[in-house]
């Protein structure tokens, strides 16, 4: 469940994204991720007993909770630094979090991992349908590589939507969970949005660090060709730096996205 805050798009400002549910067996909680400026949580009980919580002033990523099953009253403040001066806050969002007695299971599907030798570039399907046509039609091949992601709206609160795009002058697409990369993109000429394929966990933006029990996504940049690979085998990460491709991403590593669990 995200609960979106005010989202000031005038300095590509991401905070739309700060607050969603993160449920796991006996657990029910917030997860604050923040990725520009300052915001600031106050969870209320219906007993109005508050947990507030400190500003958060860096990339940090943490947690409210467990919390029991119930309807839990949530308000988001927010404020904006314009052109780095100007603190601007912005109205508050009251939204309402409900929590069951148990965690939805949530849904999965491989991302699996296409190339075209005569295009020389790579792509991304979670549609069978989609990679059986791109393979008998456009020659396409599996490199055997593929991670799991959670499907559109499957998540139950666990993922971020990850945003596609094509560029016909580059004759590539192009995958983000990041809605700052989004925004950018979408004020790129030589990029179109697409769709939504798929939802993934989203990393610490300052260390590149998952939550706990997902798996990084690596992604690289080849400057030759223009085109991007995501993958979490740290083995081929490894040759691909070798072979002159650049690490992109937060953190040393460079992750974009993160894997939910085989």
């Amino acid at each position: 469940m995200a609960i979106h805050a005010h989202r000031n798009t005038a300095d590509g400002g991401d905070l739309g994204r700060n607050l969603f549910l993160w449920q796991q067996p006996a657990f029910a909680g917030f997860r604050a991720l923040r990725e520009l400026d300052f915001h600031h949580l106050d969870l209320r009980q219906s007993d109005d007993r508050a947990r507030l919580r400190r500003d958060v002033v860096q990339d940090v990523l943490d947690y409210v909770g467990p919390l029991a099953p119930g309807v839990y009253p949530v308000v988001i403040t927010t404020s904006s630094f314009v052109d780095g001066v100007a603190n601007v806050p912005c109205g508050p969002v009251v939204a309402q979090l409900r929590v069951g007695a148990a965690a939805v299971q949530p849904q999965t599907v491989d991302a699996i991992e296409l190339y075209s030798a005569s295009l020389d570039r790579y792509y991304l399907s979670v549609d069978a349908t989609e990679a059986s046509t791109l393979q008998a039609t456009a020659g396409f091949v599996r490199t055997g590589q593929s991670f799991k992601v959670y499907t559109l709206n499957g998540s139950d609160g666990r993922g971020f939507p990850v945003y596609r795009f094509v560029s016909a002058a580059l004759n590539a697409h192009f995958f983000t969970a990041s809605y700052r990369e989004y925004l950018v993109l979408l004020r790129t000429p030589e990029w179109q949005f697409e769709l939504q394929p798929f939802e993934a966990g989203f990393p610490d933006t300052l260390t590149g660090e998952c939550p706990d029990g997902l798996y990084r996504v690596y992604r690289l940049f080849d400057p030759r060709t223009g085109d991007h690979r995501w993958t979490i085998d740290a083995g081929l990460r490894a040759a691909l730096l070798e072979q002159g491709w650049i690490a992109e991403g937060y953190g040393d590593l460079g992750v974009a996205m993160c894997s939910p669990p085989v």
